[in-house]
């Protein structure tokens, strides 16, 4: 058994190591291509969403389990609601962002809005955080992205992007909050919130993308980036990420997903050449170090109870 579990560390730092690298292929393709942030998101979401719905099958096959016919199934409108919180504008308005501004600063804050903004609706609506010491090591976030800005000399490229990484934070927060909610009312399975709603995401990020944004040009070396985009670090990913699952308990598995932070620093420093101060690189450690007193807070309350 701790043989297994060995291995699905190793395995779930892999999938860190590939959702941390899309924050880099996609920067290299908005550099390298003509082709509108809402495009590049839809076409790698579209092709998620088909990778993703095989990783399923093949999960639900490895597990030799059946299809149940009597799983309660979500009204149109409500996949709706869930493709445009959480892809048109959780995943389409980062893409926007990551179009002005660097991926350390797009992961900074995306840690930095996700916290606040689901700390906000849990205190208005879902009330499940008990522990005042989540709010204290939020706070100790909002700090750590503030010295890593400082001394705060914005353009106005910079105040774009950081605005809308900040809305996409909005739409991950209420699609956060709302599938905890459906899932937890309906008993669903997580996989039954993601695929559909990911489908309708895409769909209206590329209605909206030809619409507004020039007709995509791109490098063959692109075509590969978005088809890796999806399928590897979409369909695959997910696919091991849910086998980490048998192995990890959630904290577990929330520990490991805080590398992405760190890795993302690394990855922009080293394959776009990025620089940072070590006022800087402080300031990223210790808003890695946050989010997990966070986590381990939150798990540690939700454990006693």
């Amino acid at each position: 058994m701790k043989k297994n579990k060995f291995f699905a560390i190793l395995i779930a730092v892999f999938v860190t190591l590939l959702w941390a690298s899309s924050y880099i292929l996609n920067k290299i393709v908005i550099n390298e291509s003509v082709i509108g942030p809402l495009t590049l998101s839809g076409l790698r979401y579209l092709i998620a969403s088909i990778s993703i719905a095989t990783a399923i099958f093949m999960w639900r096959s490895f597990r030799h389990e059946r299809e149940r016919t009597d799983r309660i199934q979500l009204n149109w409108l409500q996949y709706m609601l869930l493709g445009f919180f959480g892809f048109f504008l959780a995943q389409g308005m980062q893409y926007v962002g990551q179009f002005f501004i660097t991926p350390t600063q797009t992961s900074l804050i995306l840690c930095l809005g996700n916290i606040l903004i689901v700390l906000f609706i849990d205190v208005f609506w879902l009330k499940e955080i008990k522990n005042r010491a989540v709010y204290y090591f939020a706070f100790g976030v909002a700090i750590s992205v503030l010295v890593y800005y400082y001394p705060w000399n914005l353009s106005l490229a910079d105040i774009i992007g950081v605005l809308f990484v900040l809305l996409s934070s909005v739409g991950y927060a209420i699609h956060l909050s709302y599938s905890r909610h459906v899932i937890a009312n309906k008993q669903m399975r997580v996989e039954d919130v993601v695929v559909k709603p990911m489908l309708i995401g895409a769909f209206l990020l590329l209605v909206i993308g030809f619409s507004m944004e020039p007709f995509p040009t791109l490098k063959l070396k692109s075509y590969f980036i978005i088809l890796w985009l999806g399928v590897i670090n979409g369909g695959v990913a997910f696919y091991l990420w849910g086998l980490t699952q048998k192995f990890l308990k959630a904290y577990e598995s929330s520990m490991i997903n805080n590398l992405i932070l760190i890795e993302v620093a690394l990855m922009d420093i080293w394959i776009l050449h990025s620089s940072i101060s070590i006022t800087q690189a402080i300031a990223i450690c210790f808003t890695a170090i946050f989010i997990i007193l966070i986590q381990f807070v939150r798990t540690k309350v939700e454990g006693a109870h």
